[in-house]
C-alpha cells in the first residue's frame, strides 16, 4: 500500500534535509507534501529519522541570545583597572592580517569625572618597541565610542567567563570598515574550559572560525592594545620594550 504523506510540521524541518517536495491542502491552507512511494511502516520510519536529524541539527546550533547577552551593569566600576589580552577575532582581511602580528596586550579602564566618559590607557608592543598612550571612551548605555587618530570603533562588552572581558566592535578608518571580537582577562590566562564558550560567541556574531591568540610568553609588561589598528599608531612615539611597563 502506498501513502501519501502531507506533513503541516514539514515547513520547519524541511532545511534539515533535501527531498523533492509538491504541495497539497489540509483545510484549505496550503501546507508542504511529503510524497512517500513506500510501505506504510517504512514510511513513518523515515518521517521518524527526518524528524530526528533535524532536532539533532537544531541542537548542536548555539543559543545565541543567551551568548551574547550586552554586559548590563550599575555603574562601571567592575570595568576599571588592568586587563590583558588573550584571543582575538576579527571578520575583515585586513584586521584578521593585524591581529596575526599581535604578540600581547594590556588596556587600563580608569573613573573621570563624568561618568559618562572613561579613561583607557593602552601599552603596545610592535616589531620589538612598545607604544603607550591615553584616550577616552565615551558610554551610552551598553554601547562604548572611541576615537583614536582617524578611526573610530564603537562596540559594547558582553557578558562572558569571571573576571574575563569580551569586547565587541564595529572599527572604521576612512573606507575600511570591520569588526573585532576581543576577549581580555585580569591574569591574561584563561581557564580552557572557557574556550568553546568563545568560539561558541565568535561563531554567533558570525566571525571566521580564525581566532588569534595570546601565547602566554611575552609578559604583561609587553602589550598591544587591539582595538586600535597598527597601521594607524606613529612610530615615533615607540620605546625600547624595556621600558614598556
Amino acid at each position: 500500500m502506498q501513502q501519501c504523506f502531507c506533513l503541516s510540521l514539514w515547513e520547519a524541518y524541511a532545511p534539515a534535509v533535501e527531498v523533492f517536495c509538491s504541495s497539497c491542502t489540509v483545510r484549505s491552507s496550503s501546507v508542504s507534501l511529503l510524497h512517500l512511494s513506500l510501505p506504510l511502516s517504512m514510511a513513518v520510519q523515515l518521517v521518524v529519522a527526518l524528524l530526528a536529524l533535524a532536532s539533532l541539527s537544531a541542537a548542536s546550533v548555539p543559543d545565541c541570545k543567551e551568548l551574547v547577552k550586552p554586559l548590563v551593569l550599575e555603574d562601571h566600576t567592575e570595568l576599571y583597572g588592568k586587563w590583558v589580552y588573550v584571543m582575538g577575532s576579527a571578520d575583515h582581511l585586513f584586521f584578521q592580517n593585524a591581529l596575526g602580528t599581535l604578540k600581547s596586550s594590556w588596556i587600563d579602564l580608569s573613573a573621570t569625572s563624568d561618568h559618562k566618559v572613561v579613561t583607557l590607557r593602552w601599552g603596545d608592543r610592535i616589531d620589538g618597541k612598545c607604544v603607550m598612550g591615553t584616550t577616552h571612551a565615551t558610554i551610552s548605555g551598553t554601547t562604548s565610542t572611541v576615537h583614536i587618530h582617524l578611526s573610530e570603533h564603537k562596540g559594547q562588552y558582553l557578558e562572558t567567563c569571571p573576571d574575563c572581558l569580551l569586547w565587541s566592535d564595529t572599527s572604521r578608518n576612512g573606507d575600511v570598515t570591520g569588526r573585532y571580537l576581543l576577549l581580555f582577562t585580569r591574569t591574561g590566562k584563561m581557564d580552557h574550559t572557557y574556550l568553546d564558550t568563545y568560539k561558541k560567541q565568535a561563531e554567533c556574531l558570525n566571525f571566521p572560525e580564525k581566532h588569534q591568540t595570546y601565547d602566554g610568553k611575552t609578559g604583561q609588561r609587553f602589550s598591544l592594545l587591539l582595538i586600535f589598528l597598527l597601521s594607524f599608531i606613529d612610530g615615533k612615539k615607540s620605546t625600547k620594550c624595556e621600558t614598556c611597563v
